[in-house]
């Protein structure tokens, strides 16, 4: 990715390489968080054989998962993603705008696993459990921002947006990047002099959104990480 998008420029090619990398970006992870089925789905009949038995509770098993996939599969990776691509790909060089884009991208690989992990701890078959994570996220990138307009999509459709945590991802990475940029270019043989802000603006994305979108990502990931537990805890059940 680094190689493909390389060193974009502030142009109107240049936003659109941006947008195309964070979008890519997310993309990648959030499909890459499918292997978190295996979380629970591997050792489903181990834990009920093992709770049954007294070894542990629901709590302290779900601990030890998510903490053994979130670190090692979610947070590391971003990490390195980040401090490899953002650079070559030419980004903001500050720290502020470096920190913003690699708090975005942990939280939301980290919300992507936990959303995944919901599938798992519901659907006792992998491949069903499969199936309806992956369309479920398809749905979920699809209200991102980045296929269509904010402003254009059917009213009737448009609440959707705010249950999609692709979109929030979306619209901080967005929004950290352009932000303080200047966009000059020759389009048609007239000159273009303008802040990013006002692509932003045009993209339908709110240009002081950036915090508020960290703060429903996080709580996406707690709310799911909920939804999990109390899947874990009151439908994987032993017959008796």
């Amino acid at each position: 990715m680094g190689g493909f998008f390389w060193q974009v420029n502030d142009t109107l090619a240049g936003v659109q390489n941006r947008l195309g990398f964070v979008f890519f970006a997310l993309a990648i992870f959030g499909f890459g968080s499918i292997s978190s089925l295996e979380t629970f789905s591997a050792e489903r009949l181990i834990f009920m054989a093992e709770r049954s038995n007294g070894y542990y509770g629901p709590l302290a098993y779900f601990v030890a998962k998510i903490i053994f996939d979130n670190v090692p599969l979610r947070i590391f990776p971003s990490i390195f993603f980040t401090c490899i691509a953002y650079f070559m790909v030419g980004f903001q060089n500050s720290a502020d705008h470096f920190f913003k884009f690699l708090l975005i991208l942990v939280l939301f690989n980290l919300t992507s696993g936990s959303f995944v992990v919901v599938f798992a701890s519901v659907f006792k078959n992998k491949g069903v459990a499969n199936l309806t994570a992956s369309l479920a996220m398809l749905f979920s990138l699809l209200f991102s921002g980045f296929l269509i307009n904010k402003d254009d999509m059917p009213a009737a459709l448009v609440w959707i947006q705010y249950l999609s945590y692709f979109n929030y991802a979306f619209e901080a990475m967005v929004v950290n990047e352009l932000t303080g940029i200047i966009i000059v270019d020759e389009a048609a043989g007239i000159t273009i002099n303008v802040q990013a802000q006002v692509i932003i603006e045009i993209f339908g994305f709110n240009i002081s959104a950036y915090w508020r979108d960290v703060g429903i990502l996080a709580g996406f990931y707690v709310f799911y990480l909920l939804l999990s537990f109390l899947a874990l805890k009151f439908l994987i059940k032993e017959k008796r």
